[in-house]
């Protein structure tokens, strides 16, 4: 890396996965340590619309854990559900800028109780909106939360020779 270079500060973004295990045997204590074992189904479809409300720019103020910051904005380039390879469960992907302090694990409880019917669709832009994260749906527990991936800007890469590279994404 070039000089100047910091792990967590030059990063242009990152890319979490969170796994929800829906079937019944997401009760295994294998499996327990690396998946949220919820057990039930989740209504994939509306995962999905909560997810695309969530994607671009916002102040996400609400899926914050501390109240500390200079600013809320994060903008995510990437939110989405899908099935997992497997069946065993449901996987949520997100990329951004910047997280904020368990911002994935609050999303994903409350997509959740939203995929749930607990909540409806709308919350989601509601809360958006909020000032707080009093009405927030409580964090997902961490088992089931996964670093992905990290992109660099191309210019802090350099190779063997000491010339700058042209590798950015590290996953």
């Amino acid at each position: 890396m070039q000089p100047g270079f910091h792990a967590r500060k030059s990063a242009l973004s990152r890319r979490y996965r969170y796994d929800i295990g829906i079937d019944p045997a997401s009760a295994s204590p294998f499996r327990r340590p690396f998946e949220w074992a919820l057990g039930r189904p989740l209504d994939l479809a509306i995962l999905r619309a909560a997810a695309g409300i969530i994607r671009g720019e916002h102040d996400f103020r609400a899926f914050a854990a501390k109240a500390d910051k200079p600013h809320y904005r994060c903008h995510l380039v990437l939110a989405e559900w899908e099935i997992r390879p497997d069946g065993r469960g449901v996987g949520f992907h997100v990329e951004a800028d910047r997280f904020l302090q368990r911002m994935v694990r609050m999303l994903v409880g409350t997509m959740v109780d939203i995929g749930l019917e607990r909540r409806p669709l709308s919350d989601m832009a509601h809360l958006l909106s909020r000032g707080d994260n009093l009405s927030t749906s409580p964090p997902a527990p961490p088992q089931g939360l996964y670093f992905a991936a990290v992109t660099y800007p191309p210019e802090l890469f350099a190779d063997a020779r000491g010339e700058q590279g042209a590798a950015v994404h590290l996953a």
